[in-house]
């Protein structure tokens, strides 16, 4: 059986014969369509069409489940707290759920690899877990497990930190939000449209119109890239990226390192810089190169 990476998360709930409608007027994915084998992607946004929740949403018992990284929480249970009020449901904080993460070390003799799902943005649960495929660009396929509070797992790999497995998402070009960045960026900015995490056919729901008029009105200009060295330096995400006279071309959306792998960081980086660059920089300096590399995702 392989060794499981904790991992820093918060959790969600929404529940109530309301729970649906409301987060449908809400969120960028459409719910109404999630079934229970399946999670989604999706982005809660102010009017204006900036993000301030990132998530991954599953159908629970008598509503939904949401997991967001933890300095984010706060603000998207205060945010939707002023609407879910006039819907039959509640949002809480869930403490009951801890997640862990497997760099698809599994092979078909392991026994573990049966329960997990096979296809990208599928789940797999039991009764005291339930298994996300992440979607994959690179050879690792990750699993995400949210065990429930009693069923928490034995083989723990403490050798490795969620660190590494941020670092392997960012590979994966699977961005993340902060509260640093919350209100910075609308969805497209972070390729999310590109993971399926938006819906174009649903009805409205908050900052649509923004994320609407992006894909059917305006010109993309600018998205994420991944950016890799095999030196060791990360950034806080926001801060800026250099060309190599000095100046700005771009700003981080996460950025992390890994022994076996290096540095990663994912940045948003204007279409015409690429087209004329392949290397940007994580300080002003200029003294470390990272490598500039479009995400294909599948």
């Amino acid at each position: 059986m392989t060794s499981l990476i904790k991992l820093s998360r918060s959790f969600i709930s929404i529940k109530g014969e309301g729970a649906e409608k409301f987060l449908q007027g809400q969120v960028s994915c459409d719910v109404k369509t999630l079934t229970d084998e399946q999670f989604s992607f999706g982005t809660i946004n102010t009017p204006k069409g900036r993000m301030y929740g990132l998530f991954k949403i599953i159908r629970i018992n008598k509503g939904f489940l949401l997991c967001v990284e933890p300095s984010t929480a706060s603000m998207v249970i205060q945010q939707l707290s002023k609407y879910c009020v006039f819907f039959k449901c509640d949002i809480n904080l869930e403490i009951s759920y801890s997640a862990y993460g497997d760099i698809a070390s599994y092979s078909s003799k392991d026994p573990q690899s049966e329960l997990y799902p096979t296809k990208a943005l599928n789940v797999s649960k039991t009764s005291h877990q339930i298994c996300l495929k992440l979607p994959s660009l690179k050879k690792n396929a990750l699993f995400e497990i949210w065990f429930f509070e009693h069923s928490a797992p034995e083989n723990v790999d403490d050798q490795t930190s969620d660190e590494t497995w941020s670092t392997f998402e960012t590979l994966q070009g699977i961005p993340e939000l902060y509260a640093a960045t919350q209100e910075a960026f609308i969805l497209q900015d972070l390729n999310l449209q590109k993971l399926d995490a938006v819906s174009f056919k649903k009805g409205c729901y908050t900052g649509q119109e923004i994320i609407a008029r992006m894909k059917f009105l305006g010109k993309q200009k600018k998205m994420t890239y991944l950016l890799t060295s095999p030196d060791k330096i990360t950034v806080p995400a926001k801060s800026y990226i250099y060309a190599s006279d000095g100046s700005k071309c771009g700003t981080v959306v996460r950025s992390h390192w890994a022994n076996e792998i290096g540095s990663a960081t994912l940045a948003i980086i204007k279409d015409s810089y690429v087209e004329e660059n392949s290397v940007a920089y994580l300080n002003p300096e200029c003294t470390i190169r990272f490598t500039i590399s479009a995400l294909t995702y599948s």
